[in-house]
């Protein structure tokens, strides 16, 4: 599906505008839809700092249907969604219930209902 008809995403309670990125360039599989999911569904969700300082909002979870987590990156002002994909990482991680995985990558950290895995 492509992201194009969509510019705006309601999830979580609030409205986000998705990125330029997101827009042109979304990464393969990755649709609307599940991006809402993940933003309503979240299992666990951080700040991520990158090398160069700038930081995100990042929600990890699961689709219907699907075994591997979604990422979805979330600008600082919570008001833009920058991208979406497949987490292979955080999967296999979240799977094995190591959560030193998630700990070591992001701050502010929060996990809702530990036991969730893919729906």
């Amino acid at each position: 599906m492509n992201m194009q008809p969509h510019r705006i995403i309601s999830a979580d309670g609030r409205e986000r505008t998705l990125s330029r990125h997101m827009l042109i360039r979304p990464h393969q599989g990755i649709t609307p839809r599940q991006v809402e999911h993940v933003l309503d569904h979240w299992v666990i969700r951080g700040i991520k700092t990158d090398q160069d300082g700038t930081q995100s909002r990042i929600y990890l979870g699961f689709v219907p249907g699907e075994q591997i987590m979604r990422r979805v990156v979330v600008s600082m002002d919570n008001n833009t969604i920058v991208t979406a994909f497949h987490d292979r990482n955080a999967t296999r991680n979240w799977n094995r219930g190591n959560r030193d995985y998630f700990a070591d990558r992001y701050t502010e950290l929060e996990e809702r209902n530990g036991t969730a895995g893919p729906l």
